[in-house]
């Protein structure tokens, strides 16, 4: 007789069974965090107690007048006048970047002394000297050409920072003594003048004096007559 025994299958074994953690939101404090703004300021100061007059300049221009400029280094420019003393007196303002221009009146060649004084910090600067330079006018070129019967043709060339405001002056006999020609402004002069003499040669002259009062040195030029 033949039995049936049924087959036991091994039960699978349980897995472990894995917990799953859910994230959570974990609700923070508050707190209040303010923002920083950082600014960098970079500021170029001249030292305060400082007044400097750092430059000093006197350009002659026609008839006596002076161009005064320069730069004073100051914590507040504006608050300062240059004193200026010598052949030019009087005061000129400084502008607020510190520099400072004005027309002056000179009472010659010369000397020029300037003091910087800051009126709101009671502030004076160390004195500047400069000079007011005039060279004076030079004849370059001068001659004499003689044209018909009596008559000279005098003629030259003036070096000068103003020629046209010159006046050449002659010498020499006859009408030639104090006679006159204008320069124009290339510093040239030509005028014709009538000499008479008896003498076998003679001498003619040339000068001319600027506006400053300055005498340039005298030429002169040999003629023969005949």
């Amino acid at each position: 007789m033949i039995r049936w025994f049924p087959r036991l299958l091994a039960r699978p074994s349980r897995l472990p069974v894995r917990h799953r953690t859910r994230p959570v939101l974990e609700l923070l404090e508050s707190r209040n965090c303010p923002t920083t703004v950082l600014t960098a300021t970079a500021t170029a100061m001249v030292p305060a107690g400082t007044c400097v007059l750092t430059t000093l300049n006197a350009t002659p221009e026609p008839a006596f007048a002076v161009l005064i400029s320069g730069t004073v280094s100051d914590a507040n420019p504006s608050n300062c006048v240059v004193n200026l003393s010598g052949v030019v007196n009087g005061g000129v303002s400084v502008n607020a970047d510190g520099t400072f221009s004005a027309e002056m009146t000179a009472t010659g060649a010369g000397q020029v002394t300037g003091v910087a004084t800051d009126n709101m910090q009671q502030l004076t600067s160390s004195s500047v000297t400069t000079h007011v330079i005039v060279p004076p006018p030079e004849i370059s070129s001068f001659s004499v050409i003689h044209n018909l019967d009596s008559t000279w043709t005098l003629r030259g060339t003036v070096i000068d920072g103003a020629p046209g405001a010159l006046t050449a002056v002659f010498g020499g006999p006859s009408n030639a003594q104090n006679a006159t020609a204008p320069v124009n402004s290339a510093g040239q002069f030509n005028v014709a003048v009538t000499i008479t003499t008896t003498a076998t040669t003679f001498t003619v002259t040339a000068c001319v004096t600027d506006s400053w009062g300055q005498t340039s040195d005298v030429v002169s030029i040999t003629c023969t007559n005949g």
